[in-house]
Order: structure tokens, then C-alpha cells, then sequence
């Protein structure tokens, strides 16, 4: 017998809220750290606008798939390896494409996950 959908729904959250929470302190110092000027720190910082874009489309294309925990355990994935890309060496460059990409992968994690406790397929 599986356990119930809520204390699940609550470890998803938790542990989501504490991934962001261990990361984040750590993110400001990135650019800088990289040598980053601060006209490349805010193209780096526009990257990340692709979220808007991101979260909406990730939620469609999980709706028209019909498979929101399968697209939600890939995009976390992807989400851990992407950020992962941040310890590659490089500059702006690199460095923009690992923070646009995991900014395309995280973006719809949270709604994804919320649509499933909705739906009470979080298993």
C-alpha cells in the first residue's frame, strides 16, 4: 500500500524549497567569481527571463503529453545537471548557456508539482 498523497506532496515540497535554499547563497558570488563585469553579469541576469516563457510551455507540453510526472522527474534531472554545468570553466559564454538552460528546465518544476498533488498523482 503506498502512503498517503499529502505527506508526499509535502517531502516534494520540502525538498525542492531546500535545494533552492542550499543554492542560493552561493549563486551571487558566481559571476563575480567568474571575473564577470557587470554589463555581463546583467545579459547573464536576462537569460534567466526565459523562465517566463519556460514555466507556461513546460506545464502545455506536460498537459498535451498527459505524462506530468514523467516530464517532472526529467526536468529535475535535467535541472541537477544544468546547474551542475556552473563548475565547468569558462566565461560569459559558458556561463550563459548553463544559466538559460537550467532556467528552461526549472521554471516549470513548482507548477508541475503542484498540478499533481491537484490531480493526486503524486506518487
Amino acid at each position: 500500500m503506498s502512503p498517503a498523497p499529502l505527506p508526499r506532496f509535502v517531502l516534494l515540497y520540502a525538498t525542492l524549497s531546500a535545494t533552492f535554499g542550499v543554492a542560493s547563497p552561493f549563486l551571487p558570488g558566481l559571476p563575480e567569481q567568474r571575473g564577470l563585469r557587470p554589463a555581463e553579469i546583467g545579459v547573464m541576469l536576462a537569460g534567466i527571463g526565459i523562465r517566463l516563457l519556460a514555466g507556461p510551455v513546460g506545464c502545455r507540453l506536460a498537459d498535451w503529453l498527459g505524462a506530468s510526472r514523467g516530464l517532472l522527474i526529467a526536468l529535475i534531472a535535467a535541472s541537477s545537471a544544468f546547474g551542475s554545468g556552473c563548475l565547468l570553466p569558462g566565461g560569459l559564454e559558458t556561463l550563459l548557456l548553463v544559466v538559460v538552460l537550467h532556467a528552461l528546465v526549472l521554471a516549470p518544476i513548482v507548477p508541475l508539482a503542484a498540478s499533481l498533488r491537484g490531480a493526486d498523482k503524486l506518487v
